[in-house]
């Protein structure tokens, strides 16, 4: 080993001290171990004045400096010499500079590496709460995904049915159009063959229901006399009891408009009644019984012929058809409302009856039903037939008094329509509709009521 040179006299006699280990870790490289690192700084975990070393690292720099502290390079050379120890053996003692520096700058490397690694260590920490917290959220989207994606195809599934529903019934729709179609085309072509029907039968003026004029005329003379038959016999004479009118539904309709104030005085006579219950009777009749098309308009004589022919067309399928028997349905049927009418009949007409029996009833039944069979012989037949009821001015080619009643001066004011007269227009054969002729005349009374009442007084 090599002498070294000896150390320059500081004039005090006595070698100079190596430097402290503070200022060697001054001038060592590497970064200065005050400052902080950047992650620590941000954070402010570590006090203003303290080395940003671990707990092991202050442990070995402690331990380093309190060898240190004891070692004979703090001691001078000349108390070793005093001590009699040589200059050579001091020399020994005291390691190299470079090798003190070499020490003190690889101490402060691992110090270092190990604040890095500390450093990393916390980083890493913090990046792993980070990565938790990012995963966490990505999770959380993904259940949020899978929700919506299962509320997705539930509602797809309901369009899906929705749909389906809406194919099915446009298949329907379709189906019942095309049946539709199908069913006016039948009933197309069955219209054309009945035209072509009718117009055959139009031309060769066959298959109609014949029905004569006297025919009608006998019919409705027979009627005319059951009516007045059954008037005279319950309510002709004195009243024998107090009157109490019912304002029932026909009372209202065939009473108070047509006679309006004088309908109580002729109630009240005892010659005149009989007269005004065939009037009612007759209104009834011709409005719940017999059918008249075109009573109060005029078509033209085409239209009413087409439409008469149809009429008499229809009535005689529909005749051939039913079962106008004793005990079958139709019979049932049409007896009921025979029976409806007479009874809003009796209600009507009984209060001011001057006599009642079992007959009353039975002869309003038979005179409702000779009507109902009167209106489908003349439905039957092609020719219009029409019931008359023309108040004014007494007119004799339209109108007859009334038996009993002797004369009426023309132009006298009729006063009460007794039965309707009856008009024909047209043919059986479907021809003649430009023509109309009157088979029965009006029977009308003319008298007022105080006249026969001052007569009968005298």
């Amino acid at each position: 080993m090599s002498t070294r040179p000896p150390y320059p006299d500081d004039h005090s006699g006595a070698f100079p001290t190596a430097r402290s280990e503070d200022e060697i870790m001054e001038d060592a490289p590497g970064p200065n171990p005050i400052e902080l690192l950047p992650h620590q700084a941000q954070r402010g975990d570590l006090p203003r004045n303290a080395l940003p070393f671990s707990e092991t690292s202050q442990r070995q720099t402690r331990s380093l400096r309190s060898e240190r502290s004891t070692s004979p390079l703090k001691r001078p050379l000349a108390q070793l010499g005093a001590a009699g120890v040589q200059v050579s053996e001091a020399e020994n003692l005291y390691p190299p500079l470079a090798t003190v520096t070499h020490g003190i700058v690889k101490g402060s490397r691992i110090i270092q590496r190990d604040v890095e690694q500390e450093g990393q260590g916390r980083e890493s920490k913090q990046e792993s709460n980070e990565l938790k917290l990012a995963i966490l959220q990505l999770e959380n989207e993904r259940r949020e995904c899978e929700r919506l994606e299962m509320l997705l195809t539930s509602k797809n599934a309901e369009l899906e049915g929705e749909r389906q529903k809406y194919e099915s019934r446009e298949l329907d729709w379709e189906e019942k159009y095309t049946e539709l179609e199908k069913e006016r085309d039948e009933v197309r072509k069955g219209w054309r063959k009945a035209a072509k029907e009718l117009n055959k039968i139009s031309v060769q003026g066959q298959g109609f229901y014949q029905v004569t004029d006297q025919f009608l005329i006998d019919k409705t003379s027979v009627l005319r006399y059951s009516i007045r038959n059954f008037a005279i016999q319950y309510f002709d004479g004195e009243m024998k009891q107090g009157v109490k009118l019912r304002p029932t539904e026909y009372f209202e309709a065939f009473i108070k408009p047509l006679t309006q104030p004088v309908y109580e005085e002729l109630i009240l006579s005892p010659t005149r009644c009989s007269s005004f219950v065939q009037s009612i009777l007759w209104r009834v009749l011709t409005e719940e019984v017999f059918e008249m098309p075109f009573s109060n308009s005029h078509p033209g004589p085409e239209a009413e012929r087409k439409f008469q022919m149809w009429s008499a067309t229809t009535t005689g399928l529909l005749s051939e058809k039913l079962d106008l028997n004793d005990g079958s349905k139709e019979y049932q049927i049409l007896y009921e409302r025979k029976e409806r009418r007479v009874g809003y009949i009796y209600k009507t007409i009984e209060p001011f009856s001057r006599v009642m029996d079992e007959g009353f009833q039975k002869d309003l039944f038979k005179i409702i039903s000779d009507a109902v069979t009167l209106d489908l012989e003349i439905s039957k037949q092609v020719a219009r037939v029409t019931w008359v009821f023309d108040n004014g001015p007494f007119n004799p080619d339209l109108m007859e008094l009334e038996a009993g009643e002797n004369s009426c001066p023309e132009n006298e004011e009729v006063q009460l329509i007794v039965a309707p007269g009856l008009k024909k227009r047209g043919k059986s054969t479907g021809d003649g509709f430009k023509t109309e002729n009157t088979l029965l005349l009006i029977q009308v009374s003319c008298e007022p009521v105080l006249a026969r009442r001052k007569k009968k007084s005298r």
